[in-house]
């Protein structure tokens, strides 16, 4: 089908079936749905852009009327789940490695373009040994402390959601359902636009919902599913 019976098809289904998922934003849905699944997994973004979201409608109507009251639980359950000392200090230790891990990529980069550049400039045959010693060094140090910390730090905020069964409720039951209307009002807009789901993937630390299948698996460099919409 081409491009412009896909527009014309799209156009009579707005017409015949008037909806305001038609004003909310695909983009901006996805967005959302990948930084508030995260906190079902104990990752707790900074969720304030959210609010212009909110503000300009993209996230359709009903969100946005409950958005406030889901804003105050959810900064409420980081507070509560991350409050503990030990977590504190280990996060605290894994920026640092994570800093670690950052300076460090780039470096190798420069270090191999220069190597390709310039291979025979005596400088660089003195010290490119030693500094990528040094990088793939920081490299293996940040990874490990993304896992190894995050899983201790995981552990502790287990054990907080156990200890404390009222907090559970809303990681289980109230975000699932949210995500879950997010996800049917993106598969709405797609249908109604008829957009390829697989222009508009979605990424996903739990899979447990309805009308997704999985499409990538997580790997080191991406800790999330990349999921499809299915009509």
């Amino acid at each position: 089908m081409s491009r412009r019976s896909k527009r014309r098809r799209a156009e009579r289904r707005r017409e015949s079936e008037p909806s305001k998922a038609a004003e909310a934003d695909p983009d901006d849905i996805r967005k959302a749905i990948y930084h508030i699944d995260a906190y079902r997994s104990h990752i707790y973004y900074n969720l304030s852009f959210i609010n212009k979201m909110v503000d300009q409608g993209t996230l359709g109507e009903y969100f946005g009327q409950n958005w406030k009251r889901l804003k105050r639980n959810l900064i409420k359950m980081a507070k509560s789940a991350t409050s503990h000392p030990e977590s504190i200090r280990l996060a605290r230790y894994q920026s640092y490695t994570e800093g670690l891990y950052q300076v460090a990529v780039p470096i190798v980069f420069v270090v191999l373009i220069i190597g390709l550049v310039a291979p025979q400039t005596p400088i660089i045959g003195a010290i490119a040994p030693y500094i990528m010693i040094i990088a793939f060094s920081s490299m293996i140090i940040g990874l490990l402390g993304r896992y190894l910390l995050g899983h201790r730090i995981a552990k502790n905020i287990d054990k907080y959601f156990i200890d404390n069964p009222d907090a559970q409720v809303l990681r289980s039951g109230e975000l699932k359902s949210v995500i879950q209307n997010l996800i049917n009002l993106l598969r709405q807009i797609l249908f109604y636009d008829d957009e390829d789901p697989e222009d508009h993937l979605v990424g996903l630390g739990l899979v447990d919902y309805d009308h997704i299948e999985i499409v990538k698996k997580p790997r080191p460099w991406r800790q999330y599913y990349l999921c499809k919409i299915i009509y």
